[in-house]
């Protein structure tokens, strides 16, 4: 049952955003794993705020997080691989692990959806605002105070 509920809490906490003073969609909760003796796989994970959280506790989190990814790519070449040897030796399936080229493509398609997205919020503001004529205001001297 604990399991269970530690589970559904760093689910939660993962699903927290913010967006930050650049305007990014930033993720607000990160896990760092510190050592832990006397535990069941001898380290805690320990949750902290982007926002607020010193950055050895920040460079902790980030690491953990890449060596999950590359955890992930380590056994999706292996599956890959297999694959491959055993199932289609004649035509194997190329995979690229270089993912630099694949960051700027998301990264420059998220800012055109951006630029688009301030395009048709000025055109739809177009359309809903009534153009009014420029009024005039008369400037008015102030007057003197009479006591």
């Amino acid at each position: 049952m604990l399991n269970i509920c530690a589970r559904d809490i760093s689910r939660a906490l993962r699903e927290e955003f913010h967006t930050d003073p650049q305007g990014r969609r930033v993720r607000t909760k990160h896990a760092a794993q510190f050592p832990a003796p006397g535990t069941e796989d001898g380290q805690q994970t320990f949750w902290g705020d982007i926002r607020t959280e010193p950055r050895p506790f920040m460079v902790r989190a980030f690491r953990g997080r890449r060596n999950q990814i590359v955890g992930d790519c380590i056994q999706l070449n292996t599956d890959v691989k297999s694959f491959n040897q055993n199932r289609s030796p004649k035509e194997p399936i190329p995979m690229l692990w270089d993912f630099t080229d694949d960051v700027d493509d998301v990264l420059e398609a998220e800012q055109k959806v951006e630029e688009k997205s301030d395009e048709a919020v000025a055109s739809v503001l177009e359309r809903l605002m009534p153009t009014f004529p420029p009024v005039e205001m008369p400037i008015r001297k102030p007057e003197k105070a009479s006591f």
